[in-house]
C-alpha cells in the first residue's frame, strides 16, 4: 500500500509519457527485485507501440517492438475489452500465457486498461529455476493495482494531450480568422482576443485578463459601444449586426459590425460572452470593388452600341473629308460640309470622354444636380434606346435641391434601370418615363423610372434584388444589376422600391436625402 501511495505522488501529469513509464518501471523494480519485466505502451486509438521498457533478453529480439500484445482470453473478459480489438493486428488473444523473455519459464501479464481503452501491456516473468515457481501467485495481486494506477495516469496524460491539442487548434483557428473576435468570462474580464482584434485596436496580449472596461474605453461614443454590447450578454441579452465605432491602431475612427452570443455552462448558467465582428470599412471596400466590376461588365455590354455610335459620325467624316479634298482641288472649301466634319469629330470625342469617365473607379461624394446626372446617363444608353425603338419621356422638375452622391455610381443606377426598362418593352415606340420630384414634405428627392413593358411576374418579385437572380436569357445579364443598384442607393442613404403589373409595366422609385443648405 505504501508503494501505491508513493507511486501516485510520482506519476505526475507534468511528466512526458517516457518519464511516466520510466518512473513506474523503477517503482516496480524496487518492489519486485530480480524479476524480468517488459512494459509496452500503445496509442489507444491505433494500438501502435509508443513506449517500451524491457529488463532482459527478449525472445524475439528487436522485432518485439512490432509483435502484437498477447492478451489472455480471461484478461480480455475481466477488463471487458471488445473481442474486435484484435482486428487491428496489434493485439493477439491467447488461451495460455506466452513468455516474452528468452530466459524465463513462467510469468503473468496485466493489460493496462482505463475507461474501456487499452493503453498497453505489462509482462512480469521469472528466470529459469526453482526460485520463481511460486512467486507469480504472490506478485500478481500486488502488481494489478499498480498497473491500474499507471493505466489511469496514461489515460489522463492522453486526455491532457488531446485537450491541449484542441485548445491550441481552436486558439490558432480564432487567431487566423478573418474576423474581430473577443470573449469575456463571467467576471467581465477579457478571456480571448484574437490577433485581428489586437491589431485593429492596437492592444497587446497583456489585455487578456483585464476588465472589459479596457475595451469599452476604446469604443467611441455615441452608444452602442462594443463593451456595452458584450456586457449585455452577461445579462442574457444578445445583439445581431450592430454597428459600433472603434478607435483604430492608427488613431482614426473605424466602424465595425458585431454579433454577440452568450456562452452557457453545463448547468445552464452564463459562463461568458463572445463577440464576432467585421470591419465595416473593409466590407464597404469590397462592395465598391463589386460595383466597379459590374460597371465594367455594363461597359462591355455597351461596347457594341458604342461601335455603332462611332461608325455613323466616322462615316460622315470619311465621306465629307473625301468630298472636301476633291472640292479643294478645284475651288475653295464648302463651310457647311466642313462643319459636319467638325461636329462628327466632336461627337466622337465627347462619347469616348464620357465612357472613360464612366469606366473609372467610383470617386468621392460630391454635391450633384440629379437632373444633370440623368441626362449624362442617357447619353450612355442611346444605342440601347435606339435598338429597342423606345421613346424616352423626361419629366424632370425644375429647381430641385442638390444631393450628396458619387456621380459615377448614380450613372450606374440609372443605366441599369433604363437598360432593363428598354429590354422589357414588348414592341417599338413604347415609352420609358423618367421623372424627378420632391417628396416627404420636400426632405427627399424622388426619381421614377417607369416602362410600359411586360411587368414582373408575382413569383419573381421577392427575388428582384437578390444577387445573380435574372429572368433574362443566358448570356444577356449577370443578375447583379439590380442587387448593385440597391446597394448603391442604400449606400447613399436612400431607398429603392418598385411597383409592377404583368402586361402593364414596372416603375422603380428611388428616394435620396437632399443636401441641406449651409447656414
Amino acid at each position: 500500500m505504501e508503494v501505491a501511495f508513493a507511486l501516485a505522488k510520482e506519476l505526475s501529469l507534468e511528466l512526458r509519457e517516457e518519464e511516466l513509464v520510466g518512473t513506474f518501471a523503477g517503482a516496480l523494480r524496487r518492489l519486485l527485485p530480480g524479476r524480468l519485466m517488459c512494459l509496452r505502451v500503445v496509442d489507444p486509438r491505433t494500438l501502435q507501440l509508443t513506449s517500451m521498457i524491457a529488463d532482459g533478453k527478449l525472445a524475439h529480439g528487436p522485432s518485439m517492438r512490432q509483435a502484437p500484445l498477447g492478451l489472455k482470453r480471461s484478461a480480455l473478459r475481466r477488463t471487458r475489452l471488445p473481442e474486435g480489438i484484435t482486428a487491428s493486428g496489434h493485439v493477439q488473444v491467447l488461451d495460455a500465457y506466452a513468455a516474452v523473455f528468452a530466459e524465463s519459464e513462467s510469468g503473468f501479464s496485466v493489460p493496462l486498461v482505463a475507461s474501456g481503452e487499452l493503453f498497453g501491456l505489462l509482462n512480469v516473468e521469472y528466470p529459469i529455476g526453482p526460485a520463481g515457481s511460486g512467486l507469480a501467485a504472490v506478485d500478481e495481486p500486488m502488481v494489478i493495482p499498480l498497473a491500474n494506477q499507471l493505466s489511469v495516469a496514461l489515460r489522463n496524460l492522453h486526455l491532457l494531450a488531446e485537450t491541449r491539442y484542441y485548445r491550441d487548434y481552436l486558439r490558432q483557428m480564432i487567431d487566423v480568422a478573418n474576423a474581430l473576435i473577443v470573449v469575456i468570462d463571467r467576471d467581465a474580464k477579457i478571456a480571448v482576443m484574437n490577433a485581428a482584434m489586437l491589431r485593429y485596436c492596437n492592444f497587446t496580449a497583456d489585455v487578456i485578463g483585464t476588465p472589459v472596461k479596457e475595451l469599452r474605453d476604446r469604443s467611441a461614443a455615441p452608444e452602442p459601444r462594443l463593451g456595452t454590447l458584450i456586457l449585455d450578454g452577461l445579462a442574457g441579452r444578445e445583439h445581431t449586426d450592430t454597428e459600433v465605432s472603434l478607435a483604430r491602431a492608427d488613431g482614426t475612427l473605424g466602424r465595425a459590425v458585431f454579433n454577440t452570443s452568450v456562452l452557457h455552462g453545463s448547468d445552464g448558467s452564463i459562463d461568458g460572452v463572445i463577440a464576432i465582428g467585421q470591419d465595416r470599412d473593409r466590407v464597404r471596400s469590397l462592395e465598391r470593388q463589386v460595383i466597379q466590376a459590374e460597371k465594367l461588365a455594363t461597359l462591355g455590354q455597351l461596347a457594341a452600341g458604342v461601335v455603332h455610335e462611332l461608325n455613323n459620325p466616322l462615316t460622315s467624316i470619311s465621306v465629307y473629308g473625301e468630298y472636301i479634298v476633291r472640292l479643294l482641288e478645284k475651288s475653295p472649301g464648302d463651310a457647311d460640309k466642313a462643319k459636319k466634319i467638325v461636329e462628327g469629330a466632336a461627337r466622337i470625342q465627347k462619347l469616348t470622354r464620357d465612357l472613360m469617365t464612366y469606366a473609372r473607379p467610383s470617386g468621392e461624394f460630391e454635391s450633384v444636380q440629379v437632373n444633370d446626372v440623368i441626362k449624362e446617363a442617357l447619353t450612355f444608353c442611346e444605342h440601347v434606346v435606339k435598338r429597342a425603338d423606345a421613346v424616352i419621356d423626361l419629366r424632370l422638375a425644375d429647381g430641385l435641391p442638390r444631393v450628396r452622391a458619387i456621380r459615377g455610381q448614380l450613372h450606374q443606377v440609372l443605366i441599369n434601370l433604363v437598360t432593363n426598362a428598354c429590354h422589357a418593352l414588348p414592341a417599338p415606340d413604347e415609352k420609358v418615363t423618367i421623372a424627378t420630384s420632391l417628396t416627404y414634405e420636400g426632405r427627399r428627392l424622388l426619381i421614377e423610372v417607369a416602362d410600359s413593358g411586360v411587368g414582373i411576374d408575382e413569383l419573381d418579385r421577392a427575388h428582384v434584388f437578390e444577387p445573380f437572380f435574372t429572368t433574362k436569357k443566358e448570356g444577356k445579364g449577370t443578375g447583379l444589376g439590380l442587387s448593385i443598384v440597391k446597394n448603391i442607393v442604400e449606400g447613399h442613404g436612400g431607398q429603392i422600391a418598385f411597383d409592377s403589373h404583368v402586361g402593364q409595366g414596372t416603375t422603380f422609385y428611388i428616394t435620396l436625402p437632399i443636401e441641406l443648405e449651409k447656414t
